[in-house]
């Protein structure tokens, strides 16, 4: 055997728990900007009346 020889490549099937990680971290990080994006759009409570009358 010489050092020449090609090295096997990384199976399949080691690569799929990454993939749930990496799938994860995705949806993470789709979940932080949607939350981002809706708590700078709302903008609140600007009389007593919608305050009042929210629950109606």
């Amino acid at each position: 055997m010489s050092s020449n020889e090609p090295t096997q490549p990384e199976s399949k099937k080691s690569m799929i728990p990454w993939l749930f990680v990496l799938a994860f971290v995705a949806v993470f990080a789709a979940n932080g900007v949607m939350i981002g994006v809706a708590m700078d759009s709302f903008p609140g409570f600007s009389t007593d009346y919608e305050l009042v009358h929210a629950n109606d």
